[in-house]
């Protein structure tokens, strides 16, 4: 249904149920939700309506949260714990809703590289490739950090009521801030960093440095970084917006050295894994070859169900960052074939 269609069938429906003000009130607010490709949303029975949940199970989610959310915590890799709030499913079908008809419509800034379509860690590496010096920043507690009240604002933006902004943010946040499990948090994540990216993206770009970002990951690289001018600044920008800086795991990484982008080595022109994922996968694949792979899990103490299909998930991840590595081609040649020789023995 186009513009005028709908403004024609709701002028009709509404004629016996409101006054001509109200009418054109309702329709300057479609008009502005449409003209930008978001759906119309008047109140909670609507929204029920659209996602195809009861008004009460709607109640009950913005209400009663600690009934539709499942907690728990992950060990990083530093040791210390992750607390994950995960939606309960028809939480999470409301919220992939949100997320697909209104979230997705929107734009965020191109130097983000995580939670977006045909982006990854290799896209967010290949902008700091052969560089002098690479700096790595961190933000801490990256989506306790986006309150409520601004995820409200966010929706706000959008062109919707105050009462619906509030209803939408209820249903994206968890004790006030993103929870980390929510399909919605990531977008909306980098939709409220999209003013602070075009900042230090800005900044940068008079300094001749490259910028981009992977979730709470900061990286900046060029050829002459005047370190504590950079760092500052960004400090600064991230403070005025209620973020703050790690400054635990800021990383100066000079050319002479391993140059890491979340994960990937960017010293080269050509990214690559980092040296000791090659070489633990080329010592593993030597010892299954020597001593067979039940003998060789037996004697380490390895107790993988799937220990073939993980030593395939490090060869293809060496071969997603350079498709030419012969060590890691190899390893996957002979993994699936041991893998096809245990699954058909005779």
């Amino acid at each position: 249904m186009d513009l005028n269609e709908y403004i024609e069938q709701f002028t009709k429906n509404a004629i016996h149920k409101l006054n001509p003000e109200e009418i054109n009130v309702c329709v300057r607010y479609a008009t502005n939700l449409m003209n930008k490709g978001l759906p119309i949303i008047y109140d909670l029975k609507h929204l029920s309506y659209q996602t195809k949940y009861e008004t009460g199970f709607l109640y009950l989610c913005i209400n009663f949260k600690d009934k539709v959310y499942r907690q728990f915590s992950i060990k990083k890799r530093n040791g210390s714990d992750r607390n994950i709030s995960e939606p309960l499913p028809n939480l999470k079908n409301i919220q992939t809703w949100i997320k697909k008809n209104i979230l997705e419509k929107l734009s965020v800034h191109k130097v983000a590289k995580a939670f977006r379509k045909n982006q990854s860690i290799k896209n967010n590496a290949y902008f700091h490739k052969n560089q002098d010096t690479v700096l790595a920043l961190d933000i801490k507690d990256f989506f306790n950090n986006i309150d409520g009240k601004t995820v409200y604002l966010l929706f706000r933006r959008c062109g919707y009521s105050r009462r619906v902004s509030n209803i939408l943010k209820e249903l994206c946040t968890f004790n006030d801030c993103l929870p980390q499990g929510a399909p919605t948090s990531p977008i909306i994540s980098n939709l409220i960093f999209a003013a602070i990216d075009n900042r230090i993206y800005n900044f940068t770009r008079k300094e001749n440095l490259y910028y981009t970002r992977y979730a709470d990951d900061i990286t900046i690289s060029g050829n002459d970084i005047k370190i504590k001018k950079v760092i500052s600044f960004i400090s600064m920008v991230l403070k005025e917006n209620n973020f703050e800086l790690n400054q635990d795991k800021i990383k100066i990484m000079r050319k002479n050295s391993c140059q890491l982008v979340t994960g990937i080595v960017s010293n080269n022109s050509v990214l690559n894994a980092p040296k000791y994922k090659i070489k633990d996968l080329r010592k593993e694949i030597y010892y299954i070859r020597k001593y067979g792979i039940d003998d060789h899990m037996a004697y380490v103490g390895i107790k993988k169900a799937h220990y073939i299909e993980h030593l395939m998930g490090i060869a293809n991840f060496i071969l997603f960052i350079n498709k030419n590595n012969k060590i890691a081609t190899e390893a996957l040649d002979f993994l699936r074939e041991l893998q096809k020789q245990r699954n058909h023995p005779f």
